[in-house]
């Protein structure tokens, strides 16, 4: 079999074989991680939501990959990085594509609920914050929405038909969606886009007519929902996060 790596990273290695891809897991994820988020994404593209094909789940170079379509395209960020003058148009597109399938009820997934609960007890906070972070996430432990969990701006391709196809469906659970676009909004902050996290935030509030300070009063449980994808020195960065709000609550 002939392939190449496309993308390599600590965590992924993605390698293109004709028409499809194998996304290899390191040996660091549990494989009923990796299983899960196949299942998922199939779950997702059986909604008649625009994501890649899963075909199977193999061993691949000593890996467990998800075998995939490859689809054919250009990455959103780097349309955004390369044509400064076209944000507005390409972050419309990125917001737009979120509504259509955040409100999308037919998918059969697990709540977050327990794994945002997990997160809090496991986090590195003192008792008295997790307890009153538990209380404020009991406020959404019915919501109904799509969260995907990782939706950035390198998670959306736009294939050669212009359409908008979502990657990486590894954190897709039922939610909250102000948790998640907060989640959205941090992850651009780590990134140092705070402007386009900003202009991200102004657009997607309009179009879903939430009122800002509802999606930044998620921003704790957002840093506490990715907290554990980072290293020690990203960690410390989102822990003095963390405390700054919560300083600035107190005030």
């Amino acid at each position: 079999m002939e392939e190449k790596v496309i993308y390599k990273s600590k965590q992924k290695t993605i390698y293109l074989d004709g028409d499809k891809i194998i996304k290899a897991h390191d040996d660091l994820y549990d494989t009923s991680l990796v299983l899960n988020e196949a299942l998922n994404q199939s779950k997702v593209y059986e909604a008649g939501i625009s994501v890649p094909k899963v075909y199977e789940v193999k061993r691949y170079n000593n890996k467990l990959g998800i075998v995939m379509d490859y689809i054919d395209g250009e990455n959103l960020e780097n349309l955004i990085m390369n044509n400064p003058n076209g944000i507005n148009k390409y972050m419309d597109i990125f917001v737009s594509t979120y509504h259509d399938f955040t409100s999308n009820k037919a998918l059969n997934l697990n709540n977050s609920y327990g794994r945002i609960k997990n997160k809090i007890f496991s986090s590195e906070l003192p008792a008295n914050i997790k307890y009153g972070l538990f209380y404020k996430l009991r406020e959404m432990e019915f919501a109904r929405d799509v969260i995907h969990g990782d939706y950035i701006i390198s998670n959306i391709i736009i294939d050669r038909q212009g359409r908008a196809v979502v990657l990486d469906w590894g954190h897709v659970a039922f939610g909250d969606r102000k948790l998640d676009m907060a989640i959205t909004y941090a992850l651009f902050e780590l990134k140092g886009q705070e402007k386009l996290g900003e202009l991200y935030i102004d657009k997607i509030c309009e179009l879903e007519k939430i009122d800002k300070e509802q999606v930044f009063s998620e921003l704790i449980l957002a840093y506490i929902y990715i907290v554990d994808r980072y290293d020690e020195d990203i960690k410390n960065k989102i822990y003095n996060k963390i405390y700054e709000i919560i300083k600035s609550e107190e005030e």
